[in-house]
């Protein structure tokens, strides 16, 4: 189980990282002119960017770090944060995806993550139940 720990730690830290720079930049400058992100693409679901980035920056950024350490440490229940976080960064590509209207590459890219971080997480609780 070594393995898949170890690639669960590094995919989770790339997530937490990229979302906390995402959610940060967005608070900063909800206008999204920073992350060249028009207010035009919320079609009126927000007034700015100011919440989707606190959410981007504290679940699925903090929560992917928090899921990295638990993962790392080897705590007790990891592959349930590890499978949690996986199951809120698909459900955030989601709800992008249905407010948008489109899908971009990046959402592509975070969805498969997000679904690889999810079927990780299964397998590692199956071997746990099973041990």
């Amino acid at each position: 189980m070594k393995g898949l720990s170890r690639l669960s730690v590094a995919l989770l830290l790339f997530t937490g990282l990229t979302a906390l720079y995402g959610g940060i930049n967005l608070i900063i400058d909800p206008t999204g002119q920073r992350m060249q992100m028009p207010l035009e693409l919320l079609r009126g679901a927000f007034p700015s960017y100011l919440l989707p980035g606190i959410v981007l920056s504290v679940a699925i950024g903090l929560g992917s770090l928090l899921s990295a350490w638990a993962v790392g440490a080897g705590w007790r229940f990891w592959p349930r944060y590890l499978l949690a976080s996986g199951l809120l960064l698909t459900a955030w590509i989601g709800i992008q995806a249905v407010i948008l209207e489109m899908l971009h590459p990046l959402q592509v890219f975070y969805g498969l993550l997000g679904l690889l971080l999810c079927s990780l997480g299964a397998r590692a609780l199956s071997r746990l139940q099973q041990a």
